[in-house]
């Protein structure tokens, strides 16, 4: 026996049925969760197509549309959008929030070295109180 082979499921009319979603839903409308729902698959089984070779790819550009749907939201704004709401629902989706900071310290030392003899030390002007 060779062993168990791995053979990507695709269930029947997988493609159709979420390019159908995408033609028959508004597009303000579009979501991963209610794509699943047109599906009648949850979320997890999603996730675990988005895994499987052959389903990859259409689980992906499913959620290219979702996401492209959210940027266009974010850029050019409408009745519907709400900017918190939906830089949280792009953070979910991968994007990041970057900040750069840049800090620049210069820290400049000089260093004099003075060698001082006790005699030296003694003659100084501002040490005649303590020489008896």
């Amino acid at each position: 026996m060779g062993g168990w082979k791995f053979r990507a499921y695709r269930p029947p009319g997988f493609a159709e049925a979420v390019e159908k979603y995408f033609n028959e839903t508004d597009k303000s409308l579009w979501t991963i969760p209610g794509l699943c729902i047109a599906l009648d698959i949850t979320t997890t089984t999603f996730h675990r197509y988005e895994k499987e070779p052959g389903m990859d790819v259409i689980c992906q550009a499913a959620r290219d549309r979702v996401n492209n749907k959210r940027e266009l939201l974010l850029e050019n704004g409408g009745k519907e959008a709400n900017g918190t709401g939906i830089v949280f629902l792009l953070k979910n989706s991968g994007y990041t929030d970057t900040q750069v900071q840049q800090v620049k310290s210069e820290v400049k030392m000089e260093a004099k070295a003075q060698v001082t003899t006790i005699e030296e030390y003694l003659s100084a002007d501002d040490c005649d109180d303590l020489v008896a």
